[in-house]
């Protein structure tokens, strides 16, 4: 018989074997579906994938001018357009999209990814995640940014609003909820509007359009409810503050608002006016009490 000394190194070089083995295994397994991946699925095959899947997936209809893989485990998008079911704004343009597998989250038995892009002459970064473990249906959670978004050419964003808004964009959010169902999940937003414009449709106090330096929001999405804690805007012809609810609804222009606070003009003395915003993102009512 052997000495129990030996027959531990025995054990013990075996148990390591079999460690470097199943290790070996496992990159072969990995090196083979990359070069599957890379060999046998066309980009044309691989587009005609990410748009019938947001189709059955995000309520939505999406199409791509290019997509590719990129190695070892990327996807590179080019030239997207998403256009909402039954909402005839116009789309939401992406210049190029890089989508990441998130290997931290996916080594935990959850789906998700990270993904960079460009529009608008900005940036924006998101990370999305399943909520379940080892599924690919039921809620998920998404982290995002957005940086340098320049809203005066962003034609889905004028035609929601149903009048012309300009500035640059910088801000951040997250949201819980089930895709196809943006509206009756959870979320925050905080942003900041850089150096732009606000059309007024009824040449309120004299204005048609008010020029700003910067606008500040805070809010939180619960129960189809976007409740603004706080709005702030300041300028050179006009600030003011603001807070109250947006009530949202699956056509963009019937969501309605009730939000109430002040302006203040230079022109009138510096005086408050009270100001109350109410009707719906297509035909707003403003009333401004004058002094």
């Amino acid at each position: 018989m052997f000495p129990a000394s030996l027959r531990e190194e025995q054990s013990a070089g075996i148990d390591a074997m079999s460690v470097k083995k199943g290790i070996g295994y496992a990159c072969y397994g990995i090196a083979v579906t990359v070069w599957f991946l890379f060999w046998l699925f066309p980009p044309e095959l691989l587009k005609n994938f990410l748009e019938s899947s947001a189709a059955a997936h995000m309520d939505a209809r999406l199409t791509v001018d290019e997509a590719r893989l990129v190695f070892p485990s990327g996807i590179h998008l080019e030239g997207c357009r998403i256009v909402f079911a039954g909402k005839p704004d116009g789309p939401v343009v992406i210049d190029t999209v890089d989508v990441m597998p998130d290997f931290s989250d996916v080594l935990r038995g959850r789906a998700a990814f990270a993904a960079e892009g460009k529009a608008y002459g900005g940036t924006l970064a998101a990370h999305v995640a399943m909520e379940k473990r080892f599924s690919l249906k039921g809620a998920l959670s998404v982290d995002g940014a957005v940086q340098g978004i320049a809203l005066g050419t962003c034609e889905w964003i004028q035609s929601a609003m149903g009048r012309r808004i300009e500035g640059a964009l910088k801000g951040t959010g997250d949201f819980r909820g089930e895709p196809g169902k943006l509206i009756d999940g959870t979320g925050r937003v905080e942003g900041v509007l850089f150096g732009g414009a606000l059309e007024l449709m009824d040449n309120e106090l004299g204005f048609d359009r008010v020029s700003f330096d910067r606008v500040d929001m805070r809010g939180d999405l619960k129960s189809r409810t976007f409740k603004i804690t706080a709005l702030t805007m300041v300028g050179r012809e006009m600030s003011g503050e603001l807070d109250g609810s947006i009530y949202l609804d699956r056509s963009a222009a019937k969501t309605r608002i009730a939000l109430k606070g002040h302006v203040t003009v230079p022109a009138l003395n510096n005086k408050k006016i009270p100001l109350a915003v109410g009707g719906t993102a297509a035909d707003p009512a403003i009333r401004l009490r004058k002094m």
